[in-house]
Protein backbone atom coordinates (compact mmCIF):
# COMPACT_ATOMS: atom_id res chain seq x y z
CA UNK A 1 0.00 0.00 0.00
CA UNK A 2 3.06 2.25 0.19
CA UNK A 3 3.29 5.04 -2.42
CA UNK A 4 -0.49 5.39 -2.84
CA UNK A 5 -2.35 8.62 -2.07
CA UNK A 6 -4.66 8.11 0.84
CA UNK A 7 -8.29 8.58 -0.13
CA UNK A 8 -10.22 10.33 2.60
CA UNK A 9 -13.68 9.18 3.50
CA UNK A 10 -16.67 11.43 3.00
CA UNK A 11 -16.90 11.99 6.76
CA UNK A 12 -13.26 13.05 6.95
CA UNK A 13 -13.69 15.44 4.02
CA UNK A 14 -16.74 17.04 5.59
CA UNK A 15 -14.95 17.47 8.91
CA UNK A 16 -11.94 19.09 7.24
CA UNK A 17 -14.23 21.40 5.27
CA UNK A 18 -16.06 22.34 8.46
CA UNK A 19 -12.80 23.13 10.27
CA UNK A 20 -11.51 25.14 7.30
CA UNK A 21 -14.76 27.08 7.13
CA UNK A 22 -14.61 27.86 10.84
CA UNK A 23 -11.09 29.22 10.42
CA UNK A 24 -12.22 31.49 7.58
CA UNK A 25 -15.23 32.72 9.53
CA UNK A 26 -13.03 33.45 12.55
CA UNK A 27 -10.53 35.42 10.45
CA UNK A 28 -13.37 37.27 8.71
CA UNK A 29 -15.03 38.29 11.98
CA UNK A 30 -11.73 39.36 13.51
CA UNK A 31 -10.93 41.44 10.44
CA UNK A 32 -14.36 43.07 10.34
CA UNK A 33 -14.18 43.90 14.05
CA UNK A 34 -10.78 45.54 13.53
CA UNK A 35 -12.12 47.53 10.58
CA UNK A 36 -15.17 48.75 12.51
CA UNK A 37 -12.99 49.63 15.49
CA UNK A 38 -10.66 51.70 13.29
CA UNK A 39 -13.62 53.41 11.65
CA UNK A 40 -15.31 54.22 14.96
CA UNK A 41 -12.07 55.74 16.26
CA UNK A 42 -11.64 57.74 13.02
CA UNK A 43 -8.24 56.12 12.49
CA UNK A 44 -7.95 56.70 8.76
CA UNK A 45 -4.46 55.34 8.13
CA UNK A 46 -2.40 52.76 6.24
CA UNK A 47 -3.21 50.05 8.76
CA UNK A 48 -6.94 50.52 8.12
CA UNK A 49 -6.32 50.22 4.37
CA UNK A 50 -4.40 46.98 4.93
CA UNK A 51 -7.16 45.50 7.11
CA UNK A 52 -9.78 46.24 4.44
CA UNK A 53 -7.55 44.91 1.68
CA UNK A 54 -6.97 41.56 3.43
CA UNK A 55 -10.73 41.03 3.59
CA UNK A 56 -11.65 42.35 0.15
CA UNK A 57 -9.21 40.16 -1.80
CA UNK A 58 -11.22 37.16 -0.56
CA UNK A 59 -14.67 38.76 -0.80
CA UNK A 60 -14.84 41.84 -3.08
CA UNK A 61 -18.51 42.49 -2.36
CA UNK A 62 -18.31 43.92 1.17
CA UNK A 63 -19.61 47.39 0.34
CA UNK A 64 -19.00 48.73 3.86
CA UNK A 65 -15.25 48.15 3.53
CA UNK A 66 -15.10 49.88 0.15
CA UNK A 67 -16.90 52.86 1.69
CA UNK A 68 -14.40 52.87 4.56
CA UNK A 69 -11.57 52.91 2.01
CA UNK A 70 -13.20 55.91 0.32
CA UNK A 71 -13.14 57.80 3.63
CA UNK A 72 -9.46 56.93 4.13
CA UNK A 73 -8.46 57.91 0.59
CA UNK A 74 -10.30 61.23 0.88
CA UNK A 75 -8.47 61.91 4.15
CA UNK A 76 -5.12 61.23 2.44
CA UNK A 77 -6.11 63.49 -0.46
CA UNK A 78 -7.05 66.35 1.89
CA UNK A 79 -3.75 65.95 3.76
CA UNK A 80 -1.59 65.72 0.64
CA UNK A 81 -1.28 69.51 0.36
CA UNK A 82 0.41 69.80 3.76
CA UNK A 83 2.12 66.39 3.92
CA UNK A 84 4.67 65.87 1.12
CA UNK A 85 5.12 62.22 2.11
CA UNK A 86 1.68 61.37 0.73
CA UNK A 87 1.99 60.24 -2.88
CA UNK A 88 -1.49 60.30 -4.44
CA UNK A 89 -0.32 58.71 -7.68
CA UNK A 90 1.03 55.75 -5.71
CA UNK A 91 -2.18 55.51 -3.68
CA UNK A 92 -4.27 55.49 -6.86
CA UNK A 93 -2.03 52.86 -8.44
CA UNK A 94 -2.43 50.60 -5.40
CA UNK A 95 -6.20 51.08 -5.34
CA UNK A 96 -6.55 50.25 -9.03
CA UNK A 97 -4.37 47.19 -8.55
CA UNK A 98 -6.56 46.08 -5.65
CA UNK A 99 -9.69 46.35 -7.79
CA UNK A 100 -7.98 44.25 -10.47
CA UNK A 101 -7.14 41.55 -7.90
CA UNK A 102 -10.75 41.63 -6.68
CA UNK A 103 -12.09 41.39 -10.23
CA UNK A 104 -10.09 38.21 -10.73
CA UNK A 105 -12.02 36.78 -7.77
CA UNK A 106 -15.35 38.08 -9.07
CA UNK A 107 -15.30 39.72 -12.54
CA UNK A 108 -18.87 40.91 -12.00
CA UNK A 109 -18.39 42.60 -8.65
CA UNK A 110 -20.44 45.80 -8.64
CA UNK A 111 -18.43 47.10 -5.66
CA UNK A 112 -15.02 46.62 -7.27
CA UNK A 113 -16.03 48.22 -10.57
CA UNK A 114 -17.63 51.16 -8.77
CA UNK A 115 -14.54 51.66 -6.60
CA UNK A 116 -12.39 51.85 -9.72
CA UNK A 117 -14.64 54.53 -11.23
CA UNK A 118 -14.79 56.47 -7.97
CA UNK A 119 -11.01 56.40 -7.48
CA UNK A 120 -10.31 57.75 -10.96
CA UNK A 121 -12.94 60.47 -10.60
CA UNK A 122 -12.19 61.57 -7.04
CA UNK A 123 -8.61 60.69 -6.07
CA UNK A 124 -6.44 60.42 -9.18
CA UNK A 125 -4.66 63.75 -9.92
CA UNK A 126 -4.21 62.85 -13.61
CA UNK A 127 -6.19 59.75 -14.61
CA UNK A 128 -4.61 57.76 -17.44
CA UNK A 129 -7.74 57.17 -19.51
CA UNK A 130 -5.81 55.67 -22.42
CA UNK A 131 -4.52 52.98 -20.10
CA UNK A 132 -8.02 52.37 -18.77
CA UNK A 133 -9.30 51.97 -22.33
CA UNK A 134 -6.63 49.30 -22.89
CA UNK A 135 -7.75 47.61 -19.66
CA UNK A 136 -11.30 47.48 -21.02
CA UNK A 137 -10.12 46.01 -24.31
CA UNK A 138 -8.06 43.40 -22.45
CA UNK A 139 -10.97 42.42 -20.19
CA UNK A 140 -13.35 42.17 -23.15
CA UNK A 141 -10.91 39.86 -24.89
CA UNK A 142 -11.12 37.60 -21.85
CA UNK A 143 -14.91 37.84 -21.48
CA UNK A 144 -16.71 39.71 -24.23
CA UNK A 145 -20.10 39.21 -22.57
CA UNK A 146 -19.35 40.85 -19.21
CA UNK A 147 -21.75 43.79 -19.15
CA UNK A 148 -19.85 45.31 -16.20
CA UNK A 149 -16.83 45.72 -18.46
CA UNK A 150 -18.99 47.26 -21.19
CA UNK A 151 -20.45 49.71 -18.67
CA UNK A 152 -16.96 50.57 -17.45
CA UNK A 153 -15.84 51.08 -21.03
CA UNK A 154 -18.68 53.55 -21.55
CA UNK A 155 -17.57 55.40 -18.40
CA UNK A 156 -13.95 55.55 -19.63
CA UNK A 157 -14.95 56.57 -23.16
CA UNK A 158 -16.96 59.47 -21.74
CA UNK A 159 -14.02 60.68 -19.65
CA UNK A 160 -11.40 60.11 -22.37
CA UNK A 161 -13.35 61.95 -25.06
CA UNK A 162 -13.38 59.00 -27.45
CA UNK A 163 -15.70 59.69 -30.38
CA UNK A 164 -19.02 57.88 -30.66
CA UNK A 165 -18.08 56.91 -34.21
CA UNK A 166 -14.96 55.14 -32.97
CA UNK A 167 -16.96 53.19 -30.40
CA UNK A 168 -19.53 52.22 -33.02
CA UNK A 169 -16.72 50.83 -35.16
CA UNK A 170 -15.44 48.93 -32.13
CA UNK A 171 -18.81 47.23 -31.67
CA UNK A 172 -18.78 46.27 -35.35
CA UNK A 173 -15.45 44.49 -34.88
CA UNK A 174 -16.73 42.65 -31.79
CA UNK A 175 -19.96 41.63 -33.52
CA UNK A 176 -18.11 40.37 -36.59
CA UNK A 177 -16.06 38.14 -34.29
CA UNK A 178 -19.13 36.79 -32.53
CA UNK A 179 -22.73 37.39 -33.62
CA UNK A 180 -23.88 35.94 -30.30
CA UNK A 181 -22.43 38.75 -28.18
CA UNK A 182 -25.56 40.36 -26.74
CA UNK A 183 -23.58 42.95 -24.77
CA UNK A 184 -21.94 44.34 -27.91
CA UNK A 185 -25.33 44.61 -29.65
CA UNK A 186 -26.70 46.53 -26.68
CA UNK A 187 -23.63 48.78 -26.53
CA UNK A 188 -24.10 49.45 -30.25
CA UNK A 189 -27.69 50.57 -29.68
CA UNK A 190 -26.44 53.31 -27.33
CA UNK A 191 -24.03 54.88 -29.84
CA UNK A 192 -26.00 54.42 -33.05
CA UNK A 193 -28.39 57.36 -32.38
CA UNK A 194 -25.40 59.59 -31.60
CA UNK A 195 -23.53 58.80 -34.81
CA UNK A 196 -26.51 58.58 -37.16
CA UNK A 197 -29.37 60.74 -35.83
CA UNK A 198 -32.46 61.20 -37.94
CA UNK A 199 -32.31 64.58 -39.69
CA UNK A 200 -36.08 65.05 -39.34
CA UNK A 201 -36.03 64.38 -35.62
CA UNK A 202 -38.93 61.96 -35.99
CA UNK A 203 -36.89 58.86 -35.14
CA UNK A 204 -33.76 58.11 -33.13
CA UNK A 205 -31.67 57.04 -36.13
CA UNK A 206 -31.41 57.87 -39.84
CA UNK A 207 -33.75 55.79 -42.03
CA UNK A 208 -31.03 54.62 -44.42
CA UNK A 209 -28.87 53.51 -41.50
CA UNK A 210 -31.95 51.86 -40.01
CA UNK A 211 -32.20 49.64 -43.10
CA UNK A 212 -28.47 48.87 -43.06
CA UNK A 213 -28.64 47.85 -39.41
CA UNK A 214 -31.61 45.59 -40.07
CA UNK A 215 -29.62 43.98 -42.89
CA UNK A 216 -26.63 43.47 -40.57
CA UNK A 217 -28.67 41.88 -37.82
CA UNK A 218 -30.57 39.73 -40.33
CA UNK A 219 -27.31 37.96 -41.15
CA UNK A 220 -26.65 37.41 -37.45
CA UNK A 221 -30.14 36.21 -36.61
CA UNK A 222 -30.35 33.83 -39.55
CA UNK A 223 -26.92 32.33 -38.82
CA UNK A 224 -28.32 30.78 -35.64
CA UNK A 225 -32.12 31.18 -35.40
CA UNK A 226 -32.13 29.98 -31.80
CA UNK A 227 -29.64 32.57 -30.56
CA UNK A 228 -31.45 35.50 -28.98
CA UNK A 229 -28.75 38.19 -29.29
CA UNK A 230 -29.40 39.24 -32.89
CA UNK A 231 -33.16 38.90 -32.56
CA UNK A 232 -33.21 41.23 -29.55
CA UNK A 233 -31.31 43.87 -31.50
CA UNK A 234 -33.65 43.44 -34.45
CA UNK A 235 -36.61 43.89 -32.11
CA UNK A 236 -35.07 47.13 -30.81
CA UNK A 237 -34.61 48.41 -34.37
CA UNK A 238 -38.20 47.55 -35.26
CA UNK A 239 -39.54 49.15 -32.08
CA UNK A 240 -37.92 52.46 -33.06
CA UNK A 241 -40.88 52.86 -35.41
CA UNK A 242 -43.22 52.93 -32.41
CA UNK A 243 -41.75 56.04 -30.80
CA UNK A 244 -44.61 58.39 -31.50
CA UNK A 245 -44.58 62.10 -30.62
CA UNK A 246 -46.71 63.38 -27.73
CA UNK A 247 -50.17 64.51 -28.89
CA UNK A 248 -53.55 65.41 -27.45
CA UNK A 249 -55.94 62.57 -28.23
CA UNK A 250 -59.25 63.51 -26.58
CA UNK A 251 -60.81 66.34 -24.60
CA UNK A 252 -64.07 67.28 -22.94
CA UNK A 253 -64.98 70.77 -21.73
CA UNK A 254 -68.19 71.39 -19.80
CA UNK A 255 -69.50 73.62 -17.02
CA UNK A 256 -68.95 70.93 -14.40
CA UNK A 257 -66.01 68.95 -15.65
CA UNK A 258 -62.99 69.30 -17.95
CA UNK A 259 -60.40 66.71 -18.91
CA UNK A 260 -57.85 66.07 -21.63
CA UNK A 261 -56.20 62.82 -22.73
CA UNK A 262 -52.75 62.22 -24.21
CA UNK A 263 -51.28 59.30 -26.11
CA UNK A 264 -48.54 59.01 -23.45
CA UNK A 265 -48.59 59.42 -19.66
CA UNK A 266 -47.41 62.91 -18.70
CA UNK A 267 -47.05 64.87 -15.48
CA UNK A 268 -49.30 67.93 -14.85
CA UNK A 269 -46.44 69.55 -12.93
CA UNK A 270 -44.18 69.48 -15.98
CA UNK A 271 -43.60 73.17 -16.66
CA UNK A 272 -42.49 72.38 -20.22
CA UNK A 273 -46.09 71.45 -21.14
CA UNK A 274 -48.90 73.91 -21.72
CA UNK A 275 -52.37 73.69 -23.24
CA UNK A 276 -53.95 76.78 -24.76
CA UNK A 277 -57.69 77.24 -25.02
CA UNK A 278 -58.61 76.28 -21.45
CA UNK A 279 -57.55 79.34 -19.51
CA UNK A 280 -55.49 79.19 -16.34
CA UNK A 281 -55.92 76.68 -13.58
CA UNK A 282 -54.33 73.60 -12.10
CA UNK A 283 -54.49 70.08 -13.46
CA UNK A 284 -54.31 66.74 -11.66
CA UNK A 285 -53.97 63.16 -12.83
CA UNK A 286 -57.06 60.99 -12.92
CA UNK A 287 -55.34 58.12 -11.10
CA UNK A 288 -53.65 60.03 -8.29
CA UNK A 289 -50.21 59.14 -9.63
CA UNK A 290 -47.48 61.58 -10.64
CA UNK A 291 -48.22 61.05 -14.35
CA UNK A 292 -51.18 59.71 -16.29
CA UNK A 293 -52.73 59.65 -19.75
CA UNK A 294 -55.72 61.71 -18.57
CA UNK A 295 -55.60 65.08 -16.83
CA UNK A 296 -58.55 66.57 -14.95
CA UNK A 297 -58.98 70.28 -14.31
CA UNK A 298 -58.49 70.62 -10.56
CA UNK A 299 -60.56 73.80 -10.27
CA UNK A 300 -63.39 74.57 -12.64
CA UNK A 301 -63.96 78.29 -13.33
CA UNK A 302 -67.21 78.58 -15.28
CA UNK A 303 -66.23 82.04 -16.53
CA UNK A 304 -63.32 80.51 -18.43
CA UNK A 305 -65.52 78.14 -20.44
CA UNK A 306 -65.99 79.27 -24.03
CA UNK A 307 -68.12 77.30 -26.46
CA UNK A 308 -66.82 79.32 -29.40
CA UNK A 309 -63.25 78.01 -29.43
CA UNK A 310 -62.48 75.57 -32.22
CA UNK A 311 -59.38 73.79 -30.96
CA UNK A 312 -56.92 73.10 -28.18
CA UNK A 313 -53.17 73.35 -28.71
CA UNK A 314 -50.41 71.47 -26.93
CA UNK A 315 -47.05 73.20 -26.55
CA UNK A 316 -43.80 71.66 -25.30
CA UNK A 317 -41.13 74.20 -24.35
CA UNK A 318 -43.06 76.81 -26.29
CA UNK A 319 -43.17 74.72 -29.47
CA UNK A 320 -46.51 73.63 -30.93
CA UNK A 321 -46.75 69.83 -30.86
CA UNK A 322 -50.38 69.10 -31.68
CA UNK A 323 -53.83 70.60 -32.19
CA UNK A 324 -57.13 68.99 -31.30
CA UNK A 325 -60.26 70.13 -33.12
CA UNK A 326 -63.32 70.70 -30.91
CA UNK A 327 -67.03 70.54 -31.64
CA UNK A 328 -70.09 71.65 -29.68
CA UNK A 329 -72.38 68.85 -28.48
CA UNK A 330 -75.82 69.22 -26.89
CA UNK A 331 -76.80 66.33 -24.61
CA UNK A 332 -80.27 64.94 -23.95
CA UNK A 333 -80.64 67.14 -20.86
CA UNK A 334 -79.91 70.22 -23.02
CA UNK A 335 -76.49 70.69 -21.41
CA UNK A 336 -73.73 71.70 -23.78
CA UNK A 337 -70.10 70.62 -23.87
CA UNK A 338 -67.14 70.79 -26.19
CA UNK A 339 -65.48 67.52 -27.16
CA UNK A 340 -62.60 66.58 -29.39
CA UNK A 341 -60.94 63.33 -30.43
CA UNK A 342 -58.55 62.02 -33.04
CA UNK A 343 -58.16 58.53 -34.42
CA UNK A 344 -55.36 56.79 -32.55
CA UNK A 345 -52.06 55.94 -34.18
CA UNK A 346 -50.10 53.08 -32.68
CA UNK A 347 -47.12 53.07 -35.02
CA UNK A 348 -45.29 55.50 -37.29
CA UNK A 349 -46.10 55.35 -40.98
CA UNK A 350 -43.44 53.64 -43.09
CA UNK A 351 -42.07 55.33 -46.17
CA UNK A 352 -41.98 53.39 -49.43
CA UNK A 353 -38.36 52.32 -48.92
CA UNK A 354 -39.11 50.88 -45.48
CA UNK A 355 -42.28 49.17 -46.72
CA UNK A 356 -40.27 47.43 -49.44
CA UNK A 357 -37.51 46.46 -47.04
CA UNK A 358 -39.89 45.25 -44.31
CA UNK A 359 -41.78 43.21 -46.91
CA UNK A 360 -38.52 41.60 -48.04
CA UNK A 361 -37.54 40.97 -44.43
CA UNK A 362 -40.91 39.35 -43.77
CA UNK A 363 -40.40 37.02 -46.74
CA UNK A 364 -37.02 36.01 -45.31
CA UNK A 365 -38.59 35.25 -41.95
CA UNK A 366 -41.30 33.19 -43.64
CA UNK A 367 -38.61 31.21 -45.48
CA UNK A 368 -36.80 30.61 -42.20
CA UNK A 369 -40.02 29.43 -40.56
CA UNK A 370 -40.42 26.83 -43.29
CA UNK A 371 -37.14 25.33 -42.04
CA UNK A 372 -37.68 26.09 -38.33
CA UNK A 373 -41.48 26.15 -37.83
CA UNK A 374 -41.29 25.96 -34.03
CA UNK A 375 -38.46 28.44 -33.47
CA UNK A 376 -39.54 31.20 -31.08
CA UNK A 377 -37.54 34.12 -32.44
CA UNK A 378 -38.59 33.97 -36.12
CA UNK A 379 -42.21 33.59 -34.98
CA UNK A 380 -41.97 36.68 -32.79
CA UNK A 381 -40.16 38.54 -35.57
CA UNK A 382 -42.98 37.70 -37.98
CA UNK A 383 -45.53 39.13 -35.55
CA UNK A 384 -43.55 42.36 -35.07
CA UNK A 385 -42.81 42.98 -38.76
CA UNK A 386 -46.34 42.10 -39.90
CA UNK A 387 -47.81 44.56 -37.37
CA UNK A 388 -45.56 47.29 -38.75
CA UNK A 389 -46.67 46.61 -42.32
CA UNK A 390 -50.35 46.58 -41.30
CA UNK A 391 -51.39 44.38 -44.21
CA UNK A 392 -54.99 43.27 -43.78
CA UNK A 393 -54.05 39.90 -45.24
CA UNK A 394 -51.59 39.27 -42.39
CA UNK A 395 -53.95 40.04 -39.50
CA UNK A 396 -55.30 36.50 -39.02
CA UNK A 397 -51.84 34.98 -39.42
CA UNK A 398 -50.47 37.25 -36.68
CA UNK A 399 -52.92 35.77 -34.18
CA UNK A 400 -52.10 32.26 -35.42
CA UNK A 401 -48.41 32.90 -34.78
CA UNK A 402 -49.19 34.10 -31.25
CA UNK A 403 -50.96 30.80 -30.57
CA UNK A 404 -47.90 28.92 -31.87
CA UNK A 405 -45.66 31.01 -29.63
CA UNK A 406 -47.68 29.97 -26.58
CA UNK A 407 -46.99 26.33 -27.46
CA UNK A 408 -43.27 26.60 -28.28
CA UNK A 409 -42.56 29.09 -25.45
CA UNK A 410 -45.07 28.16 -22.70
CA UNK A 411 -43.12 29.98 -19.98
CA UNK A 412 -44.22 33.30 -21.52
CA UNK A 413 -47.78 32.27 -22.29
CA UNK A 414 -49.25 35.18 -20.31
CA UNK A 415 -47.06 37.64 -22.23
CA UNK A 416 -48.39 36.37 -25.57
CA UNK A 417 -51.95 36.49 -24.23
CA UNK A 418 -51.44 40.12 -23.22
CA UNK A 419 -49.85 40.92 -26.59
CA UNK A 420 -52.85 39.39 -28.33
CA UNK A 421 -55.17 41.52 -26.16
CA UNK A 422 -53.19 44.64 -27.04
CA UNK A 423 -53.45 43.92 -30.78
CA UNK A 424 -57.18 43.18 -30.58
CA UNK A 425 -57.88 46.48 -28.82
CA UNK A 426 -55.70 48.37 -31.31
CA UNK A 427 -57.54 46.76 -34.22
CA UNK A 428 -60.90 47.64 -32.67
CA UNK A 429 -59.94 51.27 -32.06
CA UNK A 430 -58.50 51.63 -35.57
CA UNK A 431 -61.84 50.63 -37.08
CA UNK A 432 -63.85 53.30 -35.23
CA UNK A 433 -64.88 56.69 -36.55
CA UNK A 434 -66.82 57.82 -33.48
CA UNK A 435 -65.41 57.72 -29.95
CA UNK A 436 -68.44 58.87 -27.96
CA UNK A 437 -70.95 56.01 -28.21
CA UNK A 438 -70.43 52.37 -27.27
CA UNK A 439 -67.12 50.54 -27.06
CA UNK A 440 -67.73 46.79 -27.08
CA UNK A 441 -64.89 44.29 -26.68
CA UNK A 442 -66.92 41.57 -24.97
CA UNK A 443 -66.28 37.84 -25.53
CA UNK A 444 -62.77 38.42 -26.94
CA UNK A 445 -60.84 36.55 -24.22
CA UNK A 446 -58.88 39.66 -23.31
CA UNK A 447 -56.37 39.18 -20.50
CA UNK A 448 -55.32 42.83 -20.22
CA UNK A 449 -56.76 46.25 -20.97
CA UNK A 450 -54.64 48.63 -23.05
CA UNK A 451 -55.05 52.14 -24.50
CA UNK A 452 -57.87 53.20 -22.17
CA UNK A 453 -56.88 56.84 -22.78
CA UNK A 454 -58.81 56.49 -26.05
CA UNK A 455 -61.96 55.44 -24.16
CA UNK A 456 -62.41 58.60 -22.10
CA UNK A 457 -65.36 59.89 -24.18
CA UNK A 458 -67.37 56.67 -24.56
CA UNK A 459 -70.71 56.68 -22.74
CA UNK A 460 -70.87 52.88 -22.58
CA UNK A 461 -68.01 50.39 -22.31
CA UNK A 462 -68.62 46.63 -22.48
CA UNK A 463 -65.76 44.48 -21.20
CA UNK A 464 -67.85 41.46 -20.26
CA UNK A 465 -66.97 37.78 -20.74
CA UNK A 466 -63.22 38.23 -20.93
CA UNK A 467 -60.32 37.07 -18.75
CA UNK A 468 -59.39 40.38 -17.19
CA UNK A 469 -59.32 38.96 -13.69
CA UNK A 470 -55.86 37.51 -14.33
CA UNK A 471 -54.22 40.92 -13.87
CA UNK A 472 -56.64 42.60 -11.52
CA UNK A 473 -54.70 45.58 -10.19
CA UNK A 474 -53.41 46.84 -13.55
CA UNK A 475 -56.69 46.25 -15.33
CA UNK A 476 -58.85 47.97 -12.72
CA UNK A 477 -56.43 50.87 -12.42
CA UNK A 478 -56.70 51.57 -16.14
CA UNK A 479 -60.46 52.04 -15.82
CA UNK A 480 -59.92 55.47 -14.23
CA UNK A 481 -59.48 56.89 -17.74
CA UNK A 482 -63.16 56.25 -18.54
CA UNK A 483 -64.23 59.75 -17.49
CA UNK A 484 -67.44 59.97 -19.57
CA UNK A 485 -68.56 56.38 -18.99
CA UNK A 486 -72.16 56.06 -17.76
CA UNK A 487 -72.59 52.30 -18.25
CA UNK A 488 -69.72 49.91 -17.52
CA UNK A 489 -70.13 46.16 -18.00
CA UNK A 490 -67.38 44.09 -16.40
CA UNK A 491 -69.39 40.93 -15.77
CA UNK A 492 -67.93 37.43 -16.21
CA UNK A 493 -64.35 38.56 -15.60
CA UNK A 494 -63.66 37.31 -12.08
CA UNK A 495 -62.82 40.87 -11.05
CA UNK A 496 -62.89 42.37 -7.56
CA UNK A 497 -65.63 44.88 -8.19
CA UNK A 498 -65.13 46.78 -4.94
CA UNK A 499 -61.78 47.94 -6.32
CA UNK A 500 -63.25 49.55 -9.44
CA UNK A 501 -62.04 53.18 -9.37
CA UNK A 502 -64.62 55.90 -8.83
CA UNK A 503 -65.78 57.30 -12.17
CA UNK A 504 -67.45 60.75 -12.19
CA UNK A 505 -70.29 59.94 -14.61
CA UNK A 506 -70.89 56.25 -13.88
CA UNK A 507 -74.58 55.43 -13.44
CA UNK A 508 -74.75 51.67 -14.06
CA UNK A 509 -72.16 49.04 -13.23
CA UNK A 510 -72.94 45.55 -14.54
CA UNK A 511 -70.96 43.16 -12.38
CA UNK A 512 -72.58 39.72 -12.73
CA UNK A 513 -70.39 36.74 -11.81
CA UNK A 514 -67.70 38.90 -10.26
CA UNK A 515 -65.91 38.34 -6.96
CA UNK A 516 -67.81 41.05 -5.10
CA UNK A 517 -70.76 43.31 -5.73
CA UNK A 518 -70.93 47.08 -5.80
CA UNK A 519 -74.00 49.22 -6.00
CA UNK A 520 -73.76 52.54 -7.83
Amino acid sequence: MHGRVKTRTTEEQRELQRIEKQKKVKLYLEGMNKAFEKRNKKELDDEALAICENLLVHNPDILTLWNFRKEILLEFKNSACTNPEIDLEKLVSKELYLTEVCLKVNPKSYCAWHQRCWTLDNIAPKPDWDRELLVCTKYLELDERNFHTWDYRKFVVGRAGVSAKSELEYTTSKINKNFSNYSSWHYRSQYLPLVHPDATGERPIDRDIHIKELTLVESAAFTDPNDQSGWFYQRWLLDLQQQLPLVLTQACISENFTWVAFNKPVCPNDTALSITGLGDGKWKTCNGETASHVWIKDTQDQSLISYEQSKLSLFVNGELKSDLELKLVTESNDQQKMIGFRKPSFINNLNSALVDFYSSLLESVISLLELEPDCKWPLLSFVTIARHLRFESSRAEIYEKLELLKKCDPTRKNYYDDLRSKFLIEDKLSELEDFTGVFDVSCMELTALYHTQYLSLFREVNLSKNKLGKIKRRCLGNLCNLQACEVLNISDNNLEVTKVPKLPNLVTLVDGKCLAGQKV
